[in-house]
């Protein structure tokens, strides 16, 4: 990561929103840090064994149910963030991921924006 100020708001703002979150479609935050030197910047993050919905949606053919089941876990998971005043504010195909199993997480909450007025 780069060393200069909106990389690392969005840095601290996914960490703020990620450390805010517990659901099963929602990417879990294992750890983070920031190093003395500023351009070294992590964020430790569950392994998602699967591809992106952009992909998958490239190679699957859906029916009216296998749609919902897809949907409805990123539905859920934006609730979720919601209810606790995380806007993830980039949803697309990209940042949904879809694991073998059928498993569908959401990613990357860089964008993110948090109100701390809302019930956490």
């Amino acid at each position: 990561m780069g060393d200069d100020a909106g990389t690392t708001g969005a840095f601290m703002r996914e960490i703020e929103a990620l450390s805010k979150l517990r659901h099963p479609s929602i990417v879990a935050i294992q750890g983070w840090g920031l190093e003395k030197d500023p351009r070294v910047q992590y964020i430790a993050m569950e392994y998602i064994d699967g591809i992106p919905l952009a992909d998958f949606l490239a190679t699957a053919k859906l029916d009216e149910g296998r749609t919902l089941d897809l949907l409805e876990p990123v539905v859920s998971a934006l609730c979720t963030a919601h209810r606790r005043g995380v806007y993830h504010r980039d949803i697309k195909p990209a940042n949904i991921m879809v694991e073998p199993e059928g498993r569908v997480v959401l990613i990357d909450f860089g964008l993110s924006t948090i109100d701390s007025s809302a019930i956490i």
